[in-house]
Order: C-alpha cells, then structure tokens, then sequence
C-alpha cells in the first residue's frame, strides 16, 4: 500500500469518526442532510440513461426534457427533505426511542455529508484524469476496475455538477425573494452611501472647501497625500453619516419583513420565487459556459489542424461530455443556435 493510499484512508476514517460523532450529539434535525439529498439526486439522474440521444441537429427537445425532468427531481428533492425536518423539528415531546432514532440517523446523515464533501473531489479528479492519456500510478487500480469502465466513467462527472446546482438553488431557497430584495437594497444603499460622500467632499463647494481647508492642514506632507488624507478624512466621516441612516433604515425594513414573513404562505412563496429564478440563473450560465468551451475547443482544433489531431480538444470534449447530464448541456446547448 502506497503514503498516498495509507494518507488518504487515514483522513478518511478520521473524518468519518468525527462526523459520526458530531451528527450523533447534533441530531437528525439539527444536521444538514444535504449528503442524502445530493446522493438521491445523483441516483435519479441514472434515469436519463433509458432515453437515446437524438441526433444533435434534432435534439433541441432532448435538452428541454432533461432540464425539465432534472429541475422536477431537485424540486421534489428539497421539498420533502424541508417537510421531513419540518416534522421533526416541530414534534414538541418525542419518545426517548424517537430522540435515539433521531441520534442514529444524525450520525448517518453527518457521514453522508462527509462522504459527498471526498466523493465531489474525487469525481471531478477522476473525471479529469480520465480523459487524459496518462494518469497517477495509484489511481490504476480504479480506471482498470470494471466498476470504473462499465458504470462511473459513465455518470462520475454529473455528480460535481449536481452538487454545485444542488447548493446554489439551496442558497436562493433558503434565502427566499424578500430576503434577496432586502439584501440587495442594504448593498446598493451602502455602495450609494461610500460613492456620495466622495461626490459630496469633492464636488459640492462648501463641503469641498471644508476638504480643501483640512488638507491645508498637512503642510509637511507631499501635495497630493495631503489632499487624499484631507478630503478622505471627510468623506469617511460623511459615510460613517450616511452608513448609520442606512442601518436604522435597515433595522425597521428588517421588522417589516420580519411581520410578512411570518405568513407561511408568503415565506413559501417569497422562497419559490427565488428558487426558481437561482436554478434559472444556473441553467443560463450553464449554458453560456458550454458555449464557451464548445467554441473554444472548436477554435483550438482548427489552429492546430497542421499538428494533426489536437488532443487537448478532445480532451475537453470527453470531460464535458462524459455524463449525460453534462452532455445534454453541451451537445444540445440551446445557445449553439442562437449564437451560431
């Protein structure tokens, strides 16, 4: 056995054991349970697996249909994990065999998120390696496996893809519409306030003269450091100002929300609506990076016609289109024919 093998199955039962332990004193419950849902999400898109590609130039359906199917299997995903720990977290007085049960299934659900955490790694490393023509020497016991050949060369890479797709419509779920708007707002209302009080100190007269006055001050400093220390000084002063309106502006929109949102309705609703629009935002950008690598690859190819074939080319291309999720993103890419 090889110092990389002994290191990697050492941290591995390290960190297993420690989640073991951590889920258990947590709870089910209390313990994220995003290792099951990614692993369930994974398993379902085997499915795509019994549907024939079509032919590229007739495929505009095949990506709808995968999309559609995949953002109804997340959908379901996260509605049942979210009614599941809802019934457990509002289960008041439970027996003591359901607090141990809950223990138990804490504990598991710890070590499948450990487990997603090594195997996003490990798929998007093996993904990567095999398509290259060489590969780590202890890494051959794995491609030369028939479980390697016959089934994870075939889906490994979909597995990163769903995971980061998986986190990031979460995120927009967890945060919900009105959150969303509201963060925004404090942002955009910060950035206004930093920009105005440099507007202000600089291009009013009588606030600029105060400037002006203050940098007439440091006489023993260079002109220009003088001038950046005297107006600076005001303008951060300005913006402590403003900074302070916009964080007691803040504080009441914060109750306002707080009162609507305890409506569970609007909550759900607020929550859908930024789902919706984060896996939208996914798709679309998954889509533009295809593109990207589509027209990348086809533009390295033809530059490198007189070496022959280009290898680098095809390498992407095997990366991007190992697994089916993926390939329907670049094969039938809805861009390709918009952009051309």
């Amino acid at each position: 056995m090889s110092t990389i093998e002994i290191i990697l199955i050492s941290a591995s039962a390290g960190v297993g054991g420690l989640s073991l332990l951590y889920g258990f004193f947590r709870k089910a419950s209390r313990v994220s349970w995003v290792g099951w849902q990614v692993f369930a999400l994974f398993a379902l898109t085997f499915l795509f697996d019994v549907i024939t590609p079509p032919e590229i130039e007739e495929g505009g359906w095949y990506f709808w249909t995968v999309a559609g199917v995949f953002a109804g299997a997340l959908g379901l995903d996260l509605m049942l994990g979210g009614i599941i720990r809802a019934r457990m977290i509002n289960c008041e007085l439970p027996y003591k065999s359901m607090v141990w049960w809950s223990r138990i299934l804490g504990a598991l659900c710890a070590l499948m998120n450990a487990a997603l955490l090594f195997s996003v790694i490990a798929s998007f490393a093996l993904a990567i390696f095999g398509v290259t023509p060489a590969y780590p020497e202890f890494l051959q016991p794995v491609y030369e496996s028939s479980v390697w050949t016959d089934f994870l060369s075939k889906h490994i890479y979909d597995l990163f893809i769903i995971t980061v797709c998986f986190l990031f419509v979460r995120a927009g779920l967890r945060i919900g519409f009105i959150h969303a708007v509201y963060y925004l707002l404090m942002a955009a209302l910060t950035f206004a306030s930093f920009f105005g009080a440099i507007l202000l100190v600089t291009k009013v007269g009588f606030f600029a003269n105060w400037g002006a006055a203050l940098s007439a001050q440091f006489g023993s400093l260079p002109p220009t450091a003088a001038s950046v220390l005297g107006y600076g000084l005001f303008a951060l002063l300005f913006f402590a100002i403003f900074f302070a309106v916009v964080l007691v502006i803040g504080w009441f929109l914060h109750k306002g929300l707080r009162r609507a949102l305890d409506s569970r309705t609007l909550g759900i609703i607020s929550s859908v609506i930024l789902f919706l629009i984060f896996l939208a935002v996914f798709f679309a950008a998954m889509c533009g990076l295809y593109y990207g690598v589509a027209y990348l690859v086809q533009t390295v190819t033809s530059q490198f016609e007189f070496m022959g074939e280009f290898a680098i080319g095809e390498m992407i291309e095997g990366l991007f289109t190992s697994s089916p999720l993926s390939a329907a993103f670049y094969w039938y890419n809805p861009f390709l024919p918009i952009l051309g």
